[in-house]
């Protein structure tokens, strides 16, 4: 089966300065460079971007590896610790928007402006 919509690349990432980011991308977008996605979130001073461990990702969003989505952001009530990124094109364009519904045996779909009352 083929899903249809555009696939996307999430990623918990944290800084000790700066505190913990959810960000969500096109799948096709370049997130290696963690100095670009510190300068695209708009962090000033030095900066450490890294991937959060297991237990941080379970801790702060409740999911474990590979369930995670802008999906998960509705888990950080208790301390809101997390900062959601979501990519312009995901939440500007016509496609529907793959994710994982916070396990990672499932897909679901979700217009763009969904996206975002999700996220609120």
């Amino acid at each position: 089966m083929v899903v249809q919509g555009v696939l996307t690349r999430n990623l918990l990432l944290k800084d000790k300065k700066h505190g913990l980011f959810l960000v969500t991308t096109w799948d096709k977008r370049n997130t290696k460079d963690t100095k670009l996605l510190a300068q695209m979130l708009k962090l000033t001073g030095k900066t450490n971007l890294r991937l959060c461990d297991e237990e941080t990702l379970f801790s702060s969003v409740g999911v474990k590896r590979g369930s995670l989505s802008y999906l998960a952001c509705i888990n950080d009530v208790k301390d809101c610790k997390v900062t959601m990124a979501i990519d312009k094109a995901l939440v500007t364009g016509e496609q529907l928007v793959n994710a994982h519904p916070l396990r990672c045996d499932r897909t679901t779909a979700a217009a763009p402006a969904s996206e975002l009352k999700s996220v609120r």
